[in-house]
Formats: C-alpha cells, sequence, structure tokens
C-alpha cells in the first residue's frame, strides 16, 4: 500500500488523483481497525441497544419524516435535530448484523465497522477536495492528519457520532466539484445535491454552502485578469450559488416537514451570555484542533461560568489577534490560509450556541473543521520555512496526534471506560459522575454506581439527576430501606422513573416483605412489570395461608436504567 501510495505521488492526471485518494483511504482504515472492537456508549444504548425504531425495515424511509429523538423514542429535544442519513444507516448496519448468524444481541462491530468505512470514505472525499489546490504530497500529508485527529474519535469510534461524517463526506465532494476556472451549470447542480445530501446529514453542514461558493468563486479567479480592487475581494460562483440556495430551501422544507414547533429552526433562540463567551469559546476549541487536550466527553457549561471579565477581554484580544493575521494573510494574496480558516471558523461557531446551552460534548463538533484548519496551517506557513522543516514538522505532528487518537479509541470502546475518564478530566462536572452511574448500573457493579451516584450529588447536579440511580444501586444491593429514604424522605421532590420504584419492590419480594412491595409497585402501576407484580402480590396477600403458585411472573429487572443524561446536538 505505502509503494503504491509513493507512485502515485509521482503520478498525473484525474485517474491516478482517485487511486491516491482510495490508497489514502485504505491506509486510513487500517489506522481505524482498533476502533472495530469497540462496544455501545453514551447514547448509542437508547437507540440502539434498547430501542426497537431502527430494528425493522420501514424505518428506513421514516427517519426522513421524524426528528431525531424520534428514534430513541423520546419527545424532540428543545434545540430541534434531524439526522435522516445516519439513522437510516443504522437501519442498514441492523439488517446486516441479523444476516450474521452467529452475533449477539447488542453486538457492536457491524456498527463500528460502517463507522470506520464512513470515515474513510471521508477521508477520500477530502483528499479528492484538497488535490484541487494543493501539491499531491500536501493533500495526503493534510488528509492523513485530519484522520487521526484525536477528537474524531467521538466522530468515528462512537456510533452515534457518525452524522458528522456524513456532512463531511457529501460537503468535500461539494468543493471538489466546483474546483475548476468554469462550473457549469452540470458541476452546479451536482454541487448543489451534495451539499443538500450533506445537510441531511447533520445541521452544521451548513458550513459547506458558503464554502463551496467561496471555493467556486476563487477557482474562477484563474480564468482572466481581475482589476486591483477585485483583488482583494472574495470571488463568488453566481452558479454555484443559486444551486446552493435551492439545496438549502429543500432542506428547510424537509426539516420544517420532520420537526414539531415554529418553522424549521426550533429552539435556536440566541441564549444568554452567548455573545459575550463567544471569543472564549472560539479560541477554546482553536486551542483543541492545535494542542487536543481532553479524549473524553468535553463539557463546557462550567468553564464558561467561570469566566471572568479579564478571561473574555483576554479571549477577545487574542482571538480578535488571530482575526487580523487572518486578514493580512488574505491581503497578501494567502487567500487559501484564509478559505481554510473560514471554513473552519464556520463549522466550529455552533460550540458558542450550545456550550452556554448547558450541552454536553465538543469535539465531534471539531471533526468537519479539521480539513479547513489544517488548510490553513500549510497555507499561512507555506514557502516561509527551510525546504525540509514543514516534511519533518508535519510527521512530528502526525505522530503527536496519532498516540493520542488510539488512546481516546480504546476510551470511547463502552459508555464505563468514557465516563470513567470524563470523571479524572473533569471531576468537578456532575455529568460524568451520573453518567458513570447508569454505566456501571449495566455493567452490574451496584457498588461503583452507588459511589458515582454520591459523588454527582456532591457536585451540584443540574438537571442531571443522580438520585434514581442511586436508588436503584442501593435497591438491587437488597439495602431497601435505604433506598426508600433516599427517594422518600431525601429527595422527594426529585422525579423517579417507574423503573426505580419497580426496583424497590423487587429488593422488598426478595427480603419477604410482600406488603411494602405493594406499596412500591403501586407508584409505577401504570407499566406492564409493576402492574403484573402488584396484582400478583395482592392476591396472594388475600389469601395469605395459600401456597405460592409455581408459575408467579418473573420479579427480577430485566436490565439496569439507561437514562443517563441524552444528547442531541
Amino acid at each position: 500500500m505505502i509503494g503504491a501510495l509513493r507512485a502515485l505521488l509521482d503520478g498525473r492526471g484525474r485517474t491516478s488523483e482517485h487511486r491516491l485518494a482510495a490508497c489514502v483511504a485504505a491506509l486510513v482504515f487500517v489506522l481505524w481497525i482498533p476502533a472495530l472492537f469497540g462496544g455501545f456508549a453514551w447514547d448509542d444504548a437508547n437507540n440502539l441497544v434498547d430501542g426497537s425504531r431502527l430494528k425493522n425495515g420501514r424505518a428506513f424511509f421514516e427517519v426522513f419524516v421524524h426528528d431525531a429523538m424520534w428514534s430513541a423514542n423520546m419527545q424532540q429535544a428543545v434545540i430541534g435535530t434531524y439526522r435522516p442519513l445516519s439513522l437510516a444507516s443504522f437501519v442498514v448496519d441492523y439488517f446486516f448484523l441479523s444476516l450474521i448468524p452467529w452475533n449477539t444481541t447488542g453486538s457492536a462491530a457491524i456498527y463500528h465497522l460502517s463507522s470506520n468505512l464512513l470515515h474513510a470514505a471521508a477521508a477520500y472525499c477530502v483528499c479528492l477536495a484538497l488535490l484541487r489546490w494543493v501539491p499531491r504530497r500536501v493533500a495526503v500529508a493534510l488528509t492523513l492528519l485530519f484522520a487521526v485527529h484525536p477528537v474524531a474519535c467521538e466522530a468515528v469510534a462512537w456510533v452515534n457520532g457518525r452524522s458528522e461524517v456524513f456532512a463531511l463526506i457529501f460537503g468535500a465532494l461539494a468543493i471538489r466539484l466546483v474546483s475548476y476556472a468554469n462550473v457549469s451549470w452540470t458541476r452546479a447542480a451536482l454541487a448543489g445535491l451534495m451539499l443538500f445530501w450533506s445537510l441531511m446529514g447533520k445541521e452544521t453542514g451548513l458550513t459547506f454552502l458558503p464554502m463551496a461558493v467561496l471555493f467556486a468563486g476563487e477557482a474562477s479567479r484563474s480564468a482572466g485578469p481581475l482589476s486591483p480592487m477585485r483583488r482583494f475581494l472574495p470571488a463568488l460562483s453566481t452558479r454555484v450559488l443559486i444551486t446552493a440556495t435551492v439545496a438549502l430551501a429543500g432542506y428547510l422544507g424537509m426539516r420544517a416537514m420532520a420537526l414539531s414547533g415554529n418553522g424549521p429552526l426550533p429552539g435556536l433562540e440566541a441564549p444568554e451570555g452567548l455573545m459575550r463567551s463567544a471569543s472564549a469559546l472560539l479560541l477554546r476549541a482553536f486551542q483543541s484542533v492545535l494542542v487536543p487536550t481532553n479524549l473524553s466527553v468535553t463539557y463546557l457549561y462550567l468553564w464558561v461560568k467561570s469566566l471572568d471579565t479579564v478571561d473574555v477581554t483576554v479571549a477577545a484580544f487574542v482571538f480578535g489577534a488571530l482575526v487580523m493575521v487572518v486578514a493580512v494573510t488574505w491581503v497578501q494574496g494567502r487567500r487559501l490560509a484564509t478559505l481554510g480558516f473560514v471554513w473552519w471558523l464556520i463549522s466550529v461557531l455552533p460550540i458558542t450556541l450550545l456550550a452556554v446551552r448547558d450541552w454536553p460534548g465538543m469535539q465531534r463538533w471539531l471533526y468537519m473543521g479539521l480539513p479547513g484548519f489544517a488548510l490553513f496551517i500549510y497555507g499561512l506557513l507555506c514557502g516561509r520555512l527551510p525546504p525540509r522543516v514543514p516534511s519533518l514538522g508535519a510527521a512530528v505532528w502526525f505522530i503527536a496526534l496519532f498516540v493520542p487518537c488510539q488512546i481516546g479509541i480504546q476510551i470511547w470502546r463502552t459508555s464505563g471506560t468514557l465516563f470513567r475518564q470524563m470523571t479524572i478530566d473533569q471531576p468537578d462536572e456532575p455529568f460524568g459522575w451520573v453518567s458513570l452511574s447508569s454505566a456501571l448500573l449495566r455493567e452490574g457493579d451496584y457498588v461503583a454506581a452507588e459511589e458515582a451516584a454520591r459523588e454527582g450529588g456532591l457536585h451540584k447536579p443540574r438537571g442531571h439527576n443522580p438520585w434514581p440511580f442511586l436508588a436503584y444501586a442501593l435497591a438491587m444491593q437488597e439495602r431497601c430501606d435505604e433506598a426508600v429514604h433516599e427517594v422518600d424522605m431525601e429527595h422527594p421532590n426529585e422525579v423517579m422513573g417507574s423503573w426505580v420504584h419497580y426496583s424497590l419492590g423487587y429488593c422488598f419480594e426478595n427480603k419477604k416483605q410482600p406488603e411494602s412491595a405493594v406499596a412500591r409497585y403501586l407508584k409505577c402501576v401504570t407499566e406492564a412489570s409493576c402492574k403484573t407484580r402488584h396484582e400478583y402480590l395482592t392476591g396472594s396477600l388475600a389469601t395469605a395461608q395459600s401456597a405460592t403458585p409455581s408459575a408467579a411472573p418473573s420479579a427480577a429487572p430485566s436490565e439496569a436504567p439507561s437514562e443517563a443524561p441524552s444528547e442531541a446536538p
């Protein structure tokens, strides 16, 4: 593979470009093979393990007329999300999984294989797009740096993160299609189609609409001489602008049909504190791409709240200086560097909206902008360093990214490994402790789940309620009275799921206290499992002297709950 890659690096023509990109994609797939051995993590439990809606053929079409949370049988999120492509791909994955005779229920291997193939496809498309703008060796280097960046772990090693990958695949194809001196209507129409499907991958596919217009305009500059004034203005392609607008209109129509609320963008009102923290958040995103730190779920809410006036002022000054550097590169004629920076900047803008809304996650939101960031660094440094320094620097940066990427893949293997690491990275964030407690309950480690839930309660949980998990963990240790005390006395105003009351009833049944069990089952009698046990025990108590029927319904909870705070954006 390496030999073929070297030969293609010196090749010529469009055919060799596709072969070169295919070799890069194959290499990327090999580098990500460790991810194939991962399991389900985080929200995977909601729609891929516990949920049934994506496990029938009809769902392949139904996902196009429902919001993303429909797949997990949940209400539409505050910020409405629409991800039909990734959800439809899960239906296909489950179909192939069902064809394997030796597969076990809940096997994640097919899903991870699909995610790896999609990431390799993204590398293929990114390489093709870059080949229109930079030398072959540079395009390969930038693609590999993008492909092994640790922030890709959340988008690739986590099954539910693939919506970013879909958006990038089609967005990069659109840029490839328009990167010619004269874009025909046919190419413009095909690019518009790619932009539409990029948006169907994820809302942030919106990034590629202005980028396609800008790249097309920049490519057209080589078609003839420009006036002195136009040399400093961005060039635009009218044809691509028209097809991009049509793509956006079609997407907004589909989205409005699928989502409930006011129009196609429910819940996107600017939150309080957005402008104050925007520069700091963008600077944090810049740092995370340049020098990645956290490899688990990054939760920025507490960090944003800790910013004082000095922090905000310094961040605004530093980010403003960065923008000035980019502006100077544009004036100097290094327009490719500026386009790369704009690509990255537009792709990470959602971070400024979601972080102040108290939403978990950041790494996957950086995924789509990685190629643009790499293009920015190349355009900024190209020609300014001694001949061997860029190659050496790229090699060092590749190793510096590849090692933590492999560590990140292991962190994202399961919910347990993921949230254990999060509690190390962000020990003051209650979300990590509550989610770890949920994961440990699924693993059957009730003692550790109790400890994690109690730790989460010490850090002022913000809507991420640890008390149901604590009560469940106590009940499964047959510490029924302690569990009841937590539910009824310590936290009487907290919402407890029916599964908590069922576990308490089960606990009292095991301790031969049927009266107490009946009282707990009564609190969740609207659920079929609780109703069955309540009716059975009530009948048994009414005939206290009769023998227990041999065919008594099983009372054991079938599986630990999965009610860790759900992620939507």
